[in-house]
């Protein structure tokens, strides 16, 4: 069946792949605010809220680069044995992001599917293969936007979905 499907890079078929907030962040920590995820918050099972951060609203509103939105997939950036990933829940609210890799999927792939493909064994090889550094192992993004991925016809990606939502993501059994 892979032989059928298309390859793309996630550039090509993603509307968005980039780094969130690199810099300064602490003074703008507040006890309330925007959510700040961070690459702490996304764990080897998904997205861990138990040690988020809020932000201002107005430094919120100086970072449109690194706005989070439901349906979008961070990457943790900097790694040791695994890149992990979490996809954005649709009712997470207003939301911003630093040190990871936010990835906006397009029209041609489901954000689900794309979150059990970067999972699997094979996308964990080739990203491993790619990493940078020495004090502080990183992805880079222009990896991941150069990234060569299968993308099956959407109605299958929908279809994989649906097979992780009963069965749990992290078996690559279905692609």
């Amino acid at each position: 069946m892979r032989e059928t499907w298309q390859t793309s890079t996630l550039g090509e078929v993603c509307e968005r792949v980039t780094v969130g907030h690199v810099g300064t962040t602490s003074p703008y920590y507040r006890d309330d605010g925007v959510l700040f995820l961070r690459t702490q918050n996304v764990g080897a099972s998904g997205l861990n809220l138990e040690t988020v951060k809020y932000i201002t609203p107005e430094f919120h509103a100086s970072l449109k680069k690194s706005e989070v939105k439901g349906g979008d997939i961070l990457m943790s950036r900097v790694i040791t044995h695994s890149v992990h990933c979490a996809l954005i829940p649709d009712d997470l609210g207003p939301t911003n992001c630093a040190n990871v890799i936010l990835v906006r999927s397009g029209k041609l792939v489901v954000p689900e599917y794309l979150a059990h493909y970067i999972r699997s064994p094979e996308a964990q090889r080739h990203l491993l293969a790619r990493k940078v550094g020495s004090a502080q192992v990183v992805v880079n993004t222009a990896v991941v936007q150069n990234w060569p991925v299968p993308l099956p016809p959407l109605p299958q990606q929908k279809r994989i979905e649906d097979y992780d939502l009963e069965r749990g993501f992290g078996s690559s059994d279905c692609l």
